[in-house]
């Protein structure tokens, strides 16, 4: 039996805003995706730091890796010091060591510095986006909430995969961390309106100590899926070039590959009430093998289909996936699911590289088929009924 859980009391402003979400709480959602703008433009960074000499598509793998891996472990180290300080002051603390982590990038001489740098970067990213979730998930409406953070992970990967690989090519790959620096300044000031409309004791409580087993198997789902699609969809750009296609064409296909992500995200919105989980999975499974196609095929369209295919189904599945998690486990389940994400986008990438470097795209592609179909056949398992997305908004 599904009940009405009751939201955290509201400040004086939080009934202003926009459609249901207050101010404070779309300045929560702009810090979100200031702080998680990198893998937004994953693709774009992959392709500055694979055309150095020394690194190439392995290296950059491996680079960006670190750098979701330092994701994930400044979320956990959120989640462990919750009760410590304020939001905001956490918020800001997390940007800083974050912005400190580009500064060293940009100054960085070798790879070992290269990675240290994105490392400590990661580590930032995740602590202040760990505070952004925990804030989101206490809001008066998460699921409205949480769909305003998806679309502009939209808008950013669709601007930044458009623009930043001609910025690199007409200047140096550190231009990339110079903009990803200099677009983090405004989070710092946005902190405080960012956490004005959540009380403190809402914000650091959690709803349940320990995740239950079926929460885990949706948590697990959504790693593998993540990881199957970071596998190829980190290096978009290198595929490209494979292709021989020019540097428009790539630039093109990725900045509509972004859109197609914001437009995956509304249909699932749209078609919530009428989809069930089995229904989404089919056409999961039906757009992640035409994806694989595209990008295999040697023709430019088809590659440019590809990389739409597989940003429309990772906006689109993804709703559908957290639906299911937030059925099974509601508390802490959900809680960590920037953890299992920050983990996938960790493995894809460097799975992703030395495959490319060692097998071919060809393998690559298929690896990617086996895990992404993998998990969304165990989806298609699980459940076939159809259950609202407002159910994000209800325990």
């Amino acid at each position: 039996m599904i009940r009405r859980r009751e939201g955290p009391a509201e400040a004086p402003s939080a009934s202003l805003g926009f459609a249901g979400v207050s101010w404070s709480e779309l300045c929560t959602v702009l810090v979100a995706v200031i702080v998680a703008s990198l893998p937004a433009v994953m693709p774009a960074m992959v392709g500055a730091m694979a055309a150095q000499p020394g690194i190439g598509n392995e290296g950059a793998g491996y680079l960006v890796s670190i750098n979701m891996a330092g994701i994930f472990t400044g979320t956990l180290v959120s989640a462990l010091t919750h009760r410590r300080g304020s939001a905001k002051q956490r918020i800001v603390a997390g940007l800083l060591v974050m912005i400190l982590g580009n500064f060293m990038t940009i100054a960085a001489s070798g790879m070992a510095s290269l990675m240290i740098a994105r490392l400590l970067s990661g580590v930032g990213e995740g602590f202040a986006a760990g505070v952004c979730f925990s804030l989101i998930a206490v809001s008066s409406r998460p699921g409205t909430t949480f769909a305003y953070y998806a679309a502009g992970q939209a808008v950013v990967g669709f601007i930044g995969m458009g623009s930043l690989p001609w910025l690199v090519a007409a200047s140096d790959w550190r231009a990339f961390y110079v903009v990803m620096t200099l677009v983090a300044v405004p989070a710092l000031f946005l902190a405080g309106p960012a956490t004005r409309h959540v009380p403190t004791e809402a914000a650091k409580s959690p709803k349940s100590r320990t995740i239950s087993s079926a929460g885990f198997v949706s948590l697990a789902l959504i790693f593998l899926f993540f990881s199957g699609m970071a596998l190829v969809w980190a290096f978009l750009q290198p595929i490209g070039e494979q292709h021989g296609l020019s540097l428009a064409t790539i630039t093109g296909a990725l900045a509509s590959a972004a859109i197609a992500g914001f437009v995956g995200s509304l249909a699932a919105a749209l078609a919530a009430d009428r989809l069930g989980d089995r229904s989404a999975a089919l056409i999961g499974m039906a757009l992640v093998i035409a994806s694989a196609a595209g990008l295999c095929s040697g023709s430019g369209a088809a590659f440019v289909f590809g990389a739409w295919a597989l940003n429309f189904v990772w906006g689109f599945q993804y709703p559908f996936l957290f639906r299911m998690l937030a059925r099974t486990d509601s508390g802490r389940g959900a809680a960590v699911t920037p953890m299992a994400t920050g983990i996938a986008l960790s493995v894809g990438p460097a799975v992703g590289g030395a495959i490319l470097a060692h097998a071919g795209l060809a393998s690559a592609c298929i690896t990617f088929l086996f895990i992404t179909l993998g998990a969304l056949l165990v989806c298609f398992g699980r459940s076939s009924s159809a259950v609202p997305l407002a159910l994000l908004e209800q325990s």
